[in-house]
């Protein structure tokens, strides 16, 4: 009776096992930073959602005064026309300003329900469970006149330190391990060979060297490819690094525009439909004006106040996009 057995222990020296650890390095290093990549869009998408449910309520709310108004001043309309003032042809730009308002409503009802729906979506819970709450943001309507400023130096460490660029980074380390780990094949591989046999009362333990000699063209195939594939690992991190120095400078192109058209309609087109409205008021009381014409001019200062949403909204959104651009938290809101 004979009993043997034997081992092939391959020595894991050199430029193999350096490639072989920095891969498994760099393969927690690329996971560590999609890990990271996912919290932020999970805080972006909460954010998004947080602008959207408080501009929809409040967009919902100005909707319903302006349908309400709409109502009323179609009413006296009809009114007139039915005792032979005016054409029934006259009502209907009134009407279709009836019916834009009631979309734009219906719309911004939607939007609400969106931006909760979304919200819930991150936190991991139902709708429902958001049914009974009321998110707040408490300086939701005032907002940073000015972004941070952000120095060239800034801007090199926050690029540096967006996940994206640190994955396409550790994209083309790992291409470079690939390529040394590729290199390293045209060396012979050397391994161990231990075995061990009985027969017959008799114990030997037998022991070889074996060498592996490398494939015939010295793997320059392989090293081809894994050149090619670091090359466009190298693309790869360059275009990355490009649009996110491009992304930085649209937000911040943006969040000034935003905040100009802000600042325009707050200190121009509100005061004046509000001073309109009120004046609309005053001579409806002295007899000047019928109701359609202080109607309108109380249609006008709440359509101010939702361009005042719409630009507030904007300049929210151009801060998110900074946010996004930086990966750096500089706006706190509280839901």
């Amino acid at each position: 009776m004979v009993a043997w057995g034997g081992a092939n222990l391959p020595l894991d020296i050199g430029g193999r096992r350096g490639a072989r650890l920095a891969r498994a390095d760099l393969g927690i290093l690329t996971a560590r930073q999609d890990l990271a990549e996912v919290v932020w869009a999970d805080r972006v998408a909460l954010h998004r959602g947080l602008i959207d449910a408080m501009a929809g309520a409040e967009q919902a709310r100005l909707g319903e005064t302006i349908v309400a108004l709409r109502d009323r001043q179609l009413a006296v309309l009809e009114q007139r026309a039915r005792a032979g003032e005016i054409a029934s042809l006259d009502l209907y730009p009134y009407r279709a300003a009836r019916a834009a308002a009631a979309r734009a409503l219906s719309d911004a009802r939607a939007r609400a329900q969106g931006g909760r729906a979304a919200v819930a979506g991150v936190l991991g819970v139902p709708v429902s469970a958001l049914a009974d709450q009321t998110l707040t943001w408490p300086d939701f309507a005032a907002p940073s006149p000015t972004p941070p400023a952000i120095s060239p130096a800034e801007r090199a460490r926050a690029i540096a330190a967006r996940a994206d660029v640190l994955r396409a980074i550790a994209a083309y380390d790992q291409a470079e391990a690939d390529l040394r780990g590729q290199v390293a094949q045209r060396m012979p591989a050397l391994s161990l060979g231990p075995g061990y046999t009985w027969e017959r009362g008799l114990v030997k333990l037998p022991f070889a060297l074996n060498l592996s000699l490398p494939s015939w063209d010295g793997n320059r195939a392989a090293i081809v490819a894994a050149e090619t594939h670091r090359a466009q690992a190298g693309a790869a991190l360059e275009t990355t690094l490009a649009a996110a120095q491009a992304a930085i400078e649209a937000a911040q192109t943006e969040r000034t525009a935003a905040a100009a058209a802000l600042a325009r309609v707050r200190s121009e087109e509100l005061p004046a439909t509000t001073r309109a409205a009120t004046q609309a008021q005053v001579q409806f009381k002295l007899g000047a004006i019928g109701e359609v014409d202080r109607t309108a001019a109380q249609i006008a200062a709440a359509e101010a106040q939702l361009a005042q949403i719409d630009a507030l909204v904007r300049l929210r959104s151009a801060d998110l996009a900074l946010e996004d651009a930086l990966r750096r938290r500089w706006m706190d809101p509280k839901p």
